[in-house]
């Protein structure tokens, strides 16, 4: 049996998620490549993503997570386009990146020690280089997109329903959930 890839997240509540695939489907889907949020990629801040072969990992690392104290309020920074080169290819990554605070770190340093503690090597291995954010989207470079900008209620939403989970992943980071 081969490594599957799997993702510990925070997830929003359902009207911000549908909010966010909706702006994504609208801009982004005729030119993404590879990555886009839609009714089976979901909006996430991924904590840590780690690969496995075991296929009891998922309820072994969800009974961990129960002890993970979650008192995190989210709340956006700004839009980011950031280049990636993989091989010959040229993507941008859009997104928003999230206000890093110490409860949010305190999180992910939490998860990084669940990961470690059952000999699981987080893909993100820096505590130090945490950047938090919620990818919308990878496009080709030379994709020619219309313009846009994050509505009001996407980029300027504070909250704190966001619920802890683990589920399966890709090699991108897409959050697949409980489903493959």
């Amino acid at each position: 049996m081969s490594d599957e890839y799997y993702n510990i997240v925070l997830i929003p509540d359902n009207i911000f998620a549908r909010k966010a695939v909706s702006f994504a489907q609208e801009f982004f889907l005729d030119f993404q490549d590879g990555y886009c949020l839609s009714d089976v990629v979901f909006p996430h801040i991924t904590l840590g993503q780690f690969k496995s072969n075991d296929r009891h990992i998922l309820t072994n690392i969800r009974e961990k997570l129960l002890d993970v104290s979650l008192s995190v309020v989210i709340q956006f920074k700004h839009m980011y386009i950031r280049r990636d080169v993989l091989g010959k290819k040229s993507y941008l990554w859009i997104g928003l990146e999230v206000q890093k605070t110490e409860d949010l770190s305190q999180v992910q340093a939490e998860v990084h020690k669940i990961l470690n503690q059952s000999h699981l090597l987080p893909l993100n291995r820096s505590l130090e280089n945490f950047w938090p954010h919620m990818t919308f989207a990878r496009i080709n470079e030379q994709s020619l997109f219309p313009p846009f900008c994050f509505p009001a209620e996407v980029i300027d939403f504070v909250g704190s329903d966001w619920k802890i989970e683990v589920g399966y992943s890709d090699c991108y980071g897409q959050f697949l959930g409980d489903k493959k």
